[in-house]
């Protein structure tokens, strides 16, 4: 079940895979080569799509620390089957922010008015932390050298 709710649509292996857990989870050998096997997953969901409908794909762009879904005014819980990180804001067209939910499948959010795209953007506090903590001590290492100038002059 988790190969269909990651979006995941081929899967590449080394061996081949027992015919049981092929017509379990939906898998089909699609070619042999090479020494590796591909399969497609017919089960896979699109990476966003409407909680209502979750096999209508919703186009998005993969953009610098974002991601923007293509929403095309349409209204409901938006399903977007990436990693499960902490970070993750839904920023809306006029400036709005709204907090994303975290779940075993990917990020939730809950489109309550009419957008045509939404931005789901990454925010490490982690990096934004340790640059502000760099700063910090470049800030006091300046301050240390400067007294140690000012005491050399004097």
């Amino acid at each position: 079940s988790h190969l269909s709710s990651w979006s995941t649509r081929y899967l590449v292996a080394d061996v081949p895979i027992d015919p049981a857990i092929l017509k379990q989870t939906g898998l089909r050998q699609m070619t042999a080569g090479s020494g590796q096997l591909i399969y497609e997953n017919t089960r896979a969901l699109p990476v966003a799509s409407f909680e209502s409908s979750p096999h209508e794909p919703i186009p998005i762009e993969y953009l610098t620390n974002r991601i923007r879904v293509h929403t095309k005014g349409k209204m409901g819980i938006l399903h977007v089957r990436l990693a499960p990180l902490t970070g993750y804001s839904a920023v809306k067209k006029d400036g709005a922010e709204e907090p994303v939910t975290l779940s075993e499948n990917g990020l939730l959010f809950a489109l309550s008015s009419p957008e045509e795209s939404v931005d789901l953007v990454y925010r490490s506090w982690a990096l934004e932390l340790g640059i502000l903590g760099m700063l910090v001590g470049c800030g006091i290492f300046a301050i240390g050298f400067i007294a140690v100038g000012m005491r050399k002059l004097f």
